[in-house]
């Protein structure tokens, strides 16, 4: 079985440019981690530990986690399902990582952004669906899914938009929403 390092994962300048906030140890030990080439999800209890972050779950009702960066704690909402968690760790790694200074929100209600600054909401997620779904990780995803399913690139072109973006967000741990705007963003998928 062979290991691929995480920086392999994402382009070198992902790291350089948007980890502004992360010290130079910080980003030394994020691009140790290791991923197998077996696996087809980002670890974040990894990338948590190299960067000295800890997780507090409770019950929280209009939020899904909050981020206390100078102590570096996040409380995550236990009520979310899976999914919706990895997002919410990933997002606020992202506030702590672009440097975002004090503690950050990620609301329940889209409606309630209004109260908090929306160009750093709005960077901590494009954060979070990057690390959560680097392109290196959905190209590996699109060939498992063509290997499993017996697919030509012809006819993967052609196959059920629904039950690959399933199949993708599954293995990469991430939910349906949240993939099918990764991919459309980066040009996979239109709809």
């Amino acid at each position: 079985m062979g290991i691929k390092k995480l920086e392999e994962m994402f382009p070198r300048d992902f790291f350089e440019s948007d980890l502004i906030g992360l010290s130079e140890s910080e980003k030394t030990a994020m691009k140790s981690i290791e991923i197998s080439e077996n696996d087809y999800f980002i670890d974040l209890d990894k990338i948590l530990y190299a960067l000295n972050i800890s997780v507090q779950k409770g019950f929280y009702s209009n939020h899904s986690g909050q981020i206390d960066s100078e102590n570096r704690v996040i409380y995550l909402n236990s009520l979310e399902i899976d999914v919706r968690q990895r997002f919410t760790i990933a997002h606020e790694i992202g506030h702590y990582a672009l440097n975002h200074s004090g503690i950050s929100n990620r609301l329940k209600n889209p409606e309630d952004i209004a109260t908090v600054d929306i160009a750093k909401e709005r960077s901590a997620n494009q954060f979070a669906a990057e690390l959560l779904m680097p392109k290196k990780l959905i190209a590996r995803c699109i060939t498992k899914f063509k290997q499993d399913n017996n697919l030509t690139d012809e006819q993967l072109a052609n196959a059920n938009v629904d039950e690959f973006i399933d199949s993708l967000s599954s293995m990469m741990r991430t939910s349906k929403q949240a993939t099918t705007f990764r991919l459309q963003n980066l040009g996979v998928i239109t709809y």
